[in-house]
């Protein structure tokens, strides 16, 4: 009789703890999923900063720009109406003299200038290198996402093989038949790109009218 209550204290000791640790792993569970939101919240608040202030940024660059511009154009338009004046002044023709400012604008360096910078932006799936503007907009600077490499990882190709050991010594070695592989290397690969080619000629479409297509493709 006392064993068995001993047991049965024991069980209900035993289910008592499992609730404990099944109530903490909920809480825990909980507190993770709230950082991570919050994390994300974070995150989404400083791409939005950012992508405010590369707006702002990009507009205060433009009309700058633009006031430059319109201020060159008038400076412009100043200079040839100086050299109509002077020109109706000295008795000169008027119409010769529109037709050649016309013909001879200088040049006028640009305040602005559109870059790509480097392609070092690299896919987070696939680690492809992508320039900036690739990414697509419903990603931001900060966690940009790519479609045209990987389709944000649904595309996976097996790495590659290694190369053969003599190859491998010629592109990775010090020594001087490696440096002069290396230096001759483009040579080398345009000797071999396309040494003979054989096919069946389509003189339907070599012996037509029109520019000349050589068909080694199809029927």
């Amino acid at each position: 009789m006392q064993n068995g209550l001993i047991n049965g204290e024991a069980i209900q000791l035993q289910r008592q703890e499992q609730q404990l640790a099944e109530d903490h792993q909920e809480r825990e569970i909980e507190r993770q999923e709230a950082i991570r939101q919050q994390v994300q919240q974070h995150s989404q608040y400083a791409d939005l900063c950012y992508e405010e202030l590369q707006a702002q940024q990009l507009i205060r660059i433009q009309r700058a720009a633009q006031e430059e511009l319109e201020r060159r154009k008038d400076e412009l338009a100043d200079q040839a109406h100086r050299a109509a004046r002077d020109a109706v002044d000295q008795g000169g023709d008027l119409n010769e003299l529109v037709i050649r400012q016309e013909a001879r604008q200088p040049y006028v360096e640009p305040l602005y200038h559109h870059t790509l910078r480097n392609m070092e932006v690299e896919c987070r799936n696939c680690g492809a290198l992508h320039w900036d503007t690739e990414r697509l907009t419903s990603s931001s600077r900060i966690h940009p996402k790519f479609g045209v490499c990987c389709l944000q990882g649904q595309v996976r190709l097996d790495p590659f093989q290694e190369a053969p050991a003599a190859l491998h010594c010629l592109f990775r070695g010090v020594d001087i038949t490696a440096h002069e592989f290396r230096d001759k290397v483009r040579s080398y690969n345009n000797a071999f790109a396309f040494t003979s080619l054989g096919v069946k000629i389509d003189y339907a479409v070599t012996s037509a009218a029109g520019p000349y297509s050589f068909r080694i493709h199809g029927v």
